[in-house]
């Protein structure tokens, strides 16, 4: 770091023979590599970045021309180490922000009059690669296992082939949770798409219990009230969870009063808001 940026330094300036260590590398890189004469240059980029250019020859020196020449690259070295720290950066962030839609488990279909998949996301892919919930039939049909949630897609599409503009939605599976949107398509789609209905999916992607352990973690919860917590996160009422935890009801109320007061909510919509914002929603 002692090297001045853009100079080019010598062999003889770049290695001080008082310095072990100086003679240690030359000895162990310079000599045995028969590397007689040498330029030396340290270039950075706005960034941090660092580029350091050796050239060694064996037989003759370098002239004042080639000096002049290596240092005249420094400035456009710093451009393209620039550049490329900035492409790589930018990578870095669109591999955090794809990982991030990843976690949050959401994709969309593009769906024509018959329940074709016209056009997906790749997470929607995904959904349908797994089989779990969601398959593409042989004739491209987005297929929900759920004989229920089948029946409200074919619904939505005959009200939508019927001229409503309608939105709808579909509970796919409780184990992950899994739910879909079905809406109008935009009314500015470029080219030939002419979808009839576009699905959002969005869902959870690890299972209950490592939901309920993560919301354990993270507010203090014991176990069980982190399971309760979870199914009031999915709309479920006290009754309906007390058999489904196998608790009473007395239990069960006294349990919520009790994540109420750990998390800070005031009730079941502002403890719904806090998970749904919590980082639990990544998890």
């Amino acid at each position: 770091m002692a090297m001045r940026l853009n100079r080019v330094y010598s062999l003889e300036e770049f290695l001080d023979p008082n310095d072990p260590r100086d003679s240690s590398f030359r000895s162990s890189f310079i000599q045995d590599s028969d590397i007689l004469f040498a330029r030396v240059m340290r270039v950075a980029e706005p960034n941090g970045g660092q580029i350091w250019i050796s050239l060694g020859r064996k037989k003759s020196d370098f002239s004042a021309s080639d000096g002049a020449l290596l240092g005249s690259l420094a400035k456009h070295l710093a451009i393209a180490a620039g550049t490329h720290s900035e492409l790589a950066r930018q990578r870095l962030k669109a591999g955090i922000s794809a990982d991030a839609i990843m976690r949050l488990n959401f994709g969309w279909f593009m769906l024509d009059a018959s329940g074709r998949i016209i056009d997906m996301s790749e997470q929607a892919e995904t959904f349908v690669q797994e089989a779990q919930t969601l398959r593409k039939s042989p004739d491209g049909r987005l297929i929900a296992e759920s004989a229920d949630a089948q029946g409200s897609l074919r619904k939505f599409l005959q009200r939508r082939q019927a001229g409503e503009n309608i939105v709808s939605t579909v509970h796919l599976s409780d184990e992950p949770w899994l739910d879909m949107l079905l809406t109008n398509p935009p009314a500015d789609l470029p080219g030939a798409l002419q979808p009839l209905a576009v699905a959002f999916v969005h869902g959870e992607r690890s299972s209950s219990a490592e939901r309920s352990q993560h919301l354990a973690n993270l507010f203090g919860l014991t176990l069980q009230e982190a399971r309760l917590a979870l199914h009031i996160s999915r709309g479920v009422t006290i009754r309906e969870a007390a058999p489904l935890l196998g608790l009473t009801q007395e239990t069960t109320r006294l349990y919520s009063k009790r994540i109420y007061a750990k998390t800070g909510t005031r009730g079941q919509a502002d403890l719904v808001r806090l998970i749904l914002a919590s980082i639990v929603a990544l998890t």
